[in-house]
């Protein structure tokens, strides 16, 4: 019998789930430097005809970053292939490092937490430099510098409830439930009631432990939010469906929940052979901010293509022409 290698084993798991998920894992459209003529993006040589293999995981934000990626570099030059989509972390991490894929863009709580099993909470300034040293230390994967935008767990309202009862922050939530009980209505998905950074650690941060949650499907929150049936929602904080539900993210004035700013990542070795992608993608990450994704996430929420995002606001920011 035939033994398979852990690398043909992510690679089946890539294709089953390019299957499942036919928008997305397909080899990116053909592209040239001079399509993307006239911007701030230049050819470069290092990068010419170079084959990479940028992946993603699957929802709208992540398809958006990684359709950035691989516009800018295609502009660079570079001969990209399009293997976003793939389901859940852990599946795409084993997938950059196996060597299946180069790079993704990957959050710093979600390093910190799921990818190195670390506890501690770190205030946000911080994370990103413990987790991509202890990354770089222990896996010798490479973290480029992050994003300022920070798609983190957050308390969702309706803006038009906000407005009504005077609540912008969680304390103030918890202040509004403690004089109107019964209107503990905080709906949340299963994972939020098991992480560390979750609705345990919140509870105990803002004094809020006789709150009961009602358990449903992430998705859901958002429509129930918007139809009333929910008060309060667990959500994150930079999803596109908030700018078409009218919805908003009360403020974490006490700081609990930690960043996660995404961030390029990539195994080392390739880092150090194409250098260039540093200077290339940086310059760009930093452009985007949460009232940027929040609009960008929206856009794919809507319907439009997450290339066709991508390329519009690398235009708009004169990355190309």
């Amino acid at each position: 019998m035939k033994r398979i290698n852990s690398s043909s084993l992510v690679k089946l798991g890539i294709a089953a789930t390019c299957i499942l998920l036919t928008s997305s894992c397909a080899t990116s459209q053909a592209a040239s430097v001079e399509d993307y003529a006239g911007g701030s993006v230049e050819p470069i040589a290092q990068l010419k005809d170079v084959s990479l293999t940028v992946g993603s995981k699957e929802y709208d934000e992540q398809l958006v970053l990684s359709q950035i990626a691989i516009v800018a570099l295609e502009a660079a030059g570079a001969k990209v292939e399009d293997q976003t989509g793939l389901q859940g972390t852990g599946t795409v991490r084993k997938a950059l490092t196996s060597g299946d894929i180069d790079l993704y863009w990957e959050y710093t709580g979600t390093g910190w937490f799921e990818l190195l099993g670390q506890t501690q909470p770190y205030p946000a300034a911080e994370l990103y430099t413990v987790a991509s040293e202890m990354d770089l230390k222990e896996n010798q994967i490479s973290w480029l510098n992050a994003a300022p935008m920070n798609d983190t767990y957050a308390i969702g309202v309706t803006k038009e409830f906000s407005e009504a009862n005077n609540i912008s922050s969680i304390s103030e939530m918890v202040d509004f439930i403690k004089k109107n009980p019964g209107s503990d209505t905080l709906c949340v998905e299963s994972e939020f009631l098991q992480r560390p950074d979750g609705l345990t650690g919140m509870q105990k941060a803002y004094g809020m432990q006789d709150m009961e949650p009602m358990k449903m499907g992430s998705a859901v929150i958002y429509t129930q939010l918007a139809a009333g049936d929910c008060n309060f929602g667990a959500i994150n904080s930079t999803d596109g469906r908030l700018v078409g539900l009218k919805l908003m993210s009360l403020q974490d004035d006490k700081g609990f929940f930690p960043a996660y700013n995404p961030a390029v990542t990539m195994r080392q070795e390739t880092l150090q052979k194409y250098p260039e992608i540093k200077a290339l993608l940086e310059p760009i990450a930093q452009k985007i901010d949460d009232a940027t994704i929040t609009a960008l996430n929206s856009q794919a929420a809507d319907g439009t293509k997450p290339r066709t995002v991508a390329v519009n606001w690398l235009k708009s920011e004169g990355f190309i022409g």
